[in-house]
């Protein structure tokens, strides 16, 4: 279950990254672009399977806050356990806020 615990931890540090990034950008395109890079960059370093990231940019202005959401399968088939399915969805969520301070276009 180690494989489970590392690709959760992926699945979280890949997620605050992606927040992290769309906060720092100039507007709300450059944000969705910004945070689905930096997930793919972070989340291809874990056993984590079609993740997925969904950034709610409804309001990006100074200070507004980010929600990101992402999912993503974990094999598990190789553990050979008896009542263990095959694979695991997995969940994660971080906010972030929009810098107050940055220049926008």
């Amino acid at each position: 279950m180690v494989r489970v615990v590392d690709a959760n931890a992926g699945l979280h540090a890949a997620t605050e990254a992606g927040a992290a990034a769309a906060a720092r950008a100039a507007d709300a395109s450059a944000a969705e672009a910004a945070a689905q890079s930096r997930f793919a960059a972070v989340i291809a370093m874990y056993p984590v399977r079609s993740a997925s990231l969904v950034i709610s940019l409804v309001d990006f202005s100074r200070g507004a806050t980010i929600t990101a959401t992402a999912t993503g399968i974990v094999d598990v088939a190789w553990e050979n356990m008896a009542l263990v399915p095959g694979h695991i969805v997995i969940h994660a969520k971080a906010d972030a806020r929009v810098e107050p301070w940055r220049s926008r276009r």
